[in-house]
């Protein structure tokens, strides 16, 4: 029985070891921390991350409180200082990313992985820099990496402001990328992102958004490029790419992608993301710069918004404001694919607004990209195409093949007339633009080219489930409901003068999504504007008490439940004019003497009223009622000039007659 004892006891002392050991262990650091505390309670913190990691395990986590000036840390010894290398597995971990975090102060690096696993979560990373070198917060050479709610802030280095990648596996989620300004860095690129594998790499961005990154060259938010036979895939998920400017006269506002290796790939997906407001330097690729795209590689948009991106040299926006392409030199290249896509209004502000040069949305170059092969459109919305270099085949010639034929049109010379999306105003809190109620991108989009893709995309950029309603789901980045808006102004106002009022005929503009509840209008050029009462909501109206004899021109405003519309240009001017009842029907009264020498008045107007006749010194000699058909006057008259006067409705009108 003891023996059982014995044996049970050993047991559990071996069991609680077992699962001791498949803990991880807490160690903090703090700003209020001393290195020479034990670092295992938060009252117990260590001031430096070097010797947060020297006192941790593989596998354990460091919980950091307050913003650590990683200038101060004692390991970080090297001039011009270059962060801490890893040398174990670890997690580390804050409780907000507005308050926890590192601090570089502009003059380190903060962490370099060699080949160990790191996850990041809830910190805020800023000032970190590396002038001369990779990465100015984070190097990731290797292992796999997990970085959640990670604010990257104002960081710089030559290549790779905020993050370089060499090789590993590398997520991000809910992170914010932003302000990294390496415009100072000469030849910087990649302002967020740098990706240049020396092995295999996949790179996994999920919900984050990328803004104001700046490069002296190429690629402000994203930069990728291969120099070794590599392999390496990217995918952006639910992200936005907002408002990065490349410097000088580069390219790839947005993202460069650069397979300038023969044999190495590159495969490039974006899904459910908002490029938008990126400017590049040079005469193409405000929103992406695909270079040298080698076959195999793909480059592959699926329910993208592609909009409002710049170039910034030049006078024209001909080789591709939005997304320029171009494969290497007589090799078969890479693909291109749009579905469910929106790629329009990508421009170049130097160039006249209304000239085809003002924008280009996608521009393409070099023999390899055959039609319907290299470059795939389904269900997208290409607004304007730019002029292909030794291309195989020509949008604007329409000889890219009937059954890819699914952009909606190509543009006019007047290009602000043919968008077909209608975006309404850009979202700055959510990163996204909305569609206009009415827009040709609503369920134009087809649900298989996201539910076939692994796993099967279901929701917008934003979270929003797509329904898929028959097979249909919004082409664009978000499925949100339609933004309605104001009504669009009353068009060919045509005015009619009446007595004391005025008739308007017009053309109605759109409801803005909602239904007319009535019109208001402006008889002084704008300055102010009348309901109508009771409300109209249909052409005609009607304005009533105005001054006869008074010239007026008049403007509407349609209204809706969201207010007053936009006015509309004046009509043509009209004058009111008071009106008797013998006025309007004088042409069918005469007046004449028949052979009695009476004066006999015929009234085919059906008017009645009354009629007098004076003589030529004034004198009022008869007095008699206006029938309504045939009226004598039954007096014989003297030979000589009479006045002969009509009233009708109170107003008088006179006609002289000789007898």
């Amino acid at each position: 029985m003891q023996k059982n004892y014995f044996l049970k006891a050993v047991f559990t002392v071996l069991l609680c070891s077992f699962f001791s050991l498949s803990y991880a262990a807490d160690i903090y650091l703090s700003t209020t921390g001393v290195d020479t505390n034990d670092g295992t309670t938060a009252l117990t913190a260590v001031a430096s991350f070097s010797q947060a990691q020297t006192l941790a395990a593989s596998g354990d986590i460091i919980h950091v409180s307050g913003m650590i000036d990683f200038t101060l840390d004692p390991a970080n010894t090297e001039s011009p200082q270059v962060g801490i290398t890893l040398d174990k597995n670890l997690s580390i971990q804050g409780a907000s990313n507005t308050t926890d975090g590192f601090d570089g102060k502009s003059l380190t690096r903060f962490i370099q992985t060699a080949g160990f696993n790191l996850t990041m979560t809830n910190l805020k990373l800023t000032g970190g820099l590396i002038a001369v070198g990779n990465g100015g917060a984070i190097n990731i050479t290797g292992g796999t990496i997990s970085l959640t709610n990670i604010d990257l802030d104002s960081n710089k280095a030559l290549y790779g402001g905020a993050i370089y990648v060499a090789s590993g596996t590398v997520m991000l989620d809910g992170c914010t990328i932003q302000n990294n300004d390496n415009s100072g860095i000469l030849l910087s690129n990649g302002g967020g992102i740098y990706v240049k594998p020396t092995a295999a790499v996949t790179l996994n961005v999920n919900n984050t958004l990328l803004k104001n990154n700046k490069t002296a060259a190429e690629g402000a938010a994203i930069y990728y490029g291969d120099a070794l036979v590599t392999t390496c895939t990217m995918k952006f998920t639910n992200c936005a790419i907002i408002s990065n400017t490349t410097g000088g006269t580069t390219l790839g506002g947005g993202a460069f992608i650069n397979n300038s290796t023969p044999s190495a790939t590159v495969g490039v997906t974006f899904i459910n993301s908002t490029i938008y407001d990126n400017a590049a330097g040079g005469i193409s690729s405000g929103g992406m710069a695909v270079s040298n795209l080698r076959t195999g590689s793909v480059i592959d948009f699926r329910n993208c918004t592609i909009t409002g991106n710049r170039v910034m040299s030049g006078t024209s926006a001909g080789a591709g404001a939005g997304i320029r392409a171009f494969t290497a030199v007589n090799t078969n290249g890479g693909v291109v694919k749009f579905y469910n896509s929106i790629l329009e209004n990508n421009y170049c502000p130097g160039a006249a607004v209304s000239s085809t040069n003002y924008t280009t949305d996608f521009a393409w170059q070099g023999e390899g990209f055959t039609a319907g092969t290299n470059l795939i459109i389904e269900n997208s919305f290409l607004g304007r195409p730019g002029s292909p270099t030794n291309a195989k085949w020509s949008l604007a010639t329409n000889s890219f093949p009937t059954t890819k034929l699914n952009y909606v049109s190509l543009i006019d010379n007047d290009v602000r007339k043919s968008y077909k999306a209608k975006f309404a105003p850009f979202n700055s809190t959510g990163n996204y633009l909305p569609l206009y109620y009415g827009s040709e991108a609503i369920n134009y989009g087809t649900s298989t080219y996201l539910t076939s893709l692994t796993p099967s995309v279901t929701t917008d950029q934003l979270g929003n489930t797509r329904p898929f309603t028959d097979g249909k789901c919004y082409a664009g980045s978000v499925e949100i409901a339609p933004i309605t808006t104001a009504p669009a102004a009353p068009t060919t106002l045509v005015a009619t003068p009446g007595d004391t009022e005025i008739s308007i005929a017009f053309t109605e503009g759109s409801t803005g999504g909602l239904a007319i509840t009535n019109y208001k209008y402006s008889t002084d050029n704008g300055v102010t504007y009348t309901a109508l009462d009771p409300a109209v909501t249909t052409s005609p109206i009607v304005i009533t008490g105005l001054a006869n004899n008074i010239e007026y021109t008049v403007k509407l405003k349609a209204v809706n439940a969201n207010g007053d519309g936009a006015e509309s240009v004046a009509s043509n001017a009209v004058t009111p004019t008071g009106t008797t009842g013998l006025d309007n029907v004088i042409s069918k009264v005469t007046i004449f003497r028949n052979s009695n020498k009476q004066i006999v008045v015929n009234n085919a107007s059906q008017k009645t009223g009354t009629i007098t006749v004076c003589n030529a010194v004034g004198q009022r000699v008869a007095s008699v009622t206006l029938n309504a058909a045939t009226t004598t006057i039954n007096k014989s008259f003297t030979s000589g000039v009479y006045l002969v006067m009509l009233n009708i409705d109170g107003k008088t009108s006179s006609t002289k007659i000789i007898l």
